[in-house]
């Protein structure tokens, strides 16, 4: 796992063909091996994506991170619920009901499958999972 991007090396915000040209590296390094690399690249900055999770088309840097690759995941904290649960304006149901974060999975190059998975965090053992606990 690469944590983030930004941190690989000498590669800056704009220099998108750097970008392109060290994705394309992780990409035949993954196909040589057979095995997953996961880079993290995050979303731009913005309030007009404030409350949405970002999509591929909002990942900062070149179109290329996402182009390349032959998955991206969306990882989505839920924060409507924490500012609800902050104010107390949640019974416990809701609590229950309503997933603290969303796994979306915007691209699978060799599966048809897209869409999202809703996850709870039990603060506990510090683990998300699929049905509330």
């Amino acid at each position: 796992m690469i944590d983030s991007l930004m941190k690989a090396g000498d590669i800056a915000e704009d220099a998108y063909n750097d970008q392109k040209l060290f994705m394309d590296k992780i990409c035949v390094a993954a196909r040589d091996t057979g095995c997953h690399i996961f880079v993290v690249a995050h979303a731009r900055k913005g309030d007009e994506h404030e409350g949405k999770a970002p999509t591929k088309h909002q990942v900062s840097g070149s179109t290329h991170l996402t182009n390349l690759v032959d998955n991206v995941v969306s990882v989505y904290r839920n924060k409507k619920k924490t500012d609800l649960l902050e104010a107390g304006k949640l019974d416990d149901d809701e609590v229950k009901r309503m997933p603290d974060c969303i796994l979306y999975v915007c691209k699978q190059r060799h599966y048809e499958w897209e869409g999202k998975i809703p996850l709870w965090y039990e603060p506990k053992g510090m683990r998300y999972y699929e049905k509330p606990i």
